[in-house]
């Protein structure tokens, strides 16, 4: 599992960002939880919401605005 974590949170996190992000992965991994994710409109906010920081447009992610997550399925009961 750590060959898992090692490639997806970054050595120039501090050990306590490490273990937070490793806890939230574990976390969606774990429970299959839903996870409603969607990068476009990550990026341009939601309208009736103050409009996002500039830094999105260029920020994590913003190269793949085709990224739509909605469903993970749960195998146990909800």
């Amino acid at each position: 599992m750590d060959e898992f974590y090692e490639t997806v949170i970054p050595d120039t996190l501090s050990d306590d960002g490490k273990s937070i992000r490793r806890q939230a992965f574990a976390g969606l991994l774990w429970r299959k939880q839903f996870y409603h994710y969607v990068v476009q409109q990550w990026i341009e906010g939601d309208e009736t919401m103050p409009p996002p920081p500039d830094e999105r447009k260029n920020g994590r992610n913003h190269q793949w605005p085709h990224l739509f997550n909605r469903v993970i399925k749960q195998d146990g009961p909800v």
